[in-house]
């Protein structure tokens, strides 16, 4: 996992059914991403969202090397920064497709979604 340990690190992971389940993170101000976006007001890019529902879809199928083939909906409904939401939950689920997976993934705390999004990993 790239994140992993860098831009996050991992509080727990719960798996309610065999393709569903939760992780919570701790976002790393530390992380250098930040330095460039943006130094003072450090937020999480887009990319960087998508790619913690990738890895947290991984988690959750116990899958290691799964890539986006396409996604359907990628919606950012707030600005997630490490300063204000130290804490996140990505709720994901998982459905079996051909040779991949049609997945959903939501990034949230107690207040609010930061992103939603659904695609398809092979």
């Amino acid at each position: 996992m790239f994140l992993n340990n860098n831009f996050y690190k991992i509080i727990s992971v719960e798996r309610e059914e065999e393709m569903k389940g939760s992780v919570c993170l701790e976002l790393l101000p530390e992380c250098s991403v930040y330095d460039g976006h943006f130094p003072g007001k450090p937020v999480c890019p887009g990319v960087c969202n998508m790619e913690t529902i990738k890895e947290c879809v991984c988690m959750v199928l116990q899958k290691d090397d799964l890539r986006y083939e396409s996604i359907k909906l990628c919606r950012l409904t707030a600005v997630a920064t490490p300063m204000v939401c130290p804490r996140i939950t990505v709720e994901v689920s998982a459905e079996t497709k051909g040779s991949g997976y049609v997945v959903q993934g939501v990034i949230r705390d107690e207040q609010q979604t930061y992103m939603e999004l659904k695609g398809v990993l092979v």
